[in-house]
């Protein structure tokens, strides 16, 4: 070792307590929560179930009023009403048929490039 180096030693050993202090005691640590997340896995479930209950529900899986479709089958969306026409259904497709295609005798030119 140095001169300096055993002065500088002296000197710092010299400014500690003698003896050194006990390290202070620690407070009881804090109750820990077994899961953190369990409220949030919970909360999902929960707002899961719901959806698919609802969606259940409107999907008319739920039973529904005494007249309403039963599951399996297809309802009458005119039942009951005053829109029925007799060619209601089939107005749409003849109007299809009928309207000529907008590309009919077109014939595209050359396109310019540079």
């Amino acid at each position: 070792m140095t001169r300096i180096d055993a002065v500088l030693t002296d000197f710092f050993r010299s400014e500690l307590p003698q003896p050194f202090p006990a390290a202070p005691g620690l407070a009881a640590p804090a109750a820990v929560r077994r899961d953190p997340g369990r409220r949030a896995r919970l909360t999902l479930a929960a707002s899961v179930a719901a959806l698919a209950g609802a969606c259940w529900l409107l999907s008319n899986g739920g039973g529904g009023p005494a007249g309403a479709a039963r599951p399996g089958t297809v309802a009458d969306v005119f039942q009951n009403s005053t829109a029925r026409h007799p060619g209601a259904t089939d107005k749409g497709k003849a109007k299809a048929a009928a309207t000529p295609d907008p590309m009919h005798g077109f014939a595209p030119g050359a396109l310019p490039l540079p």
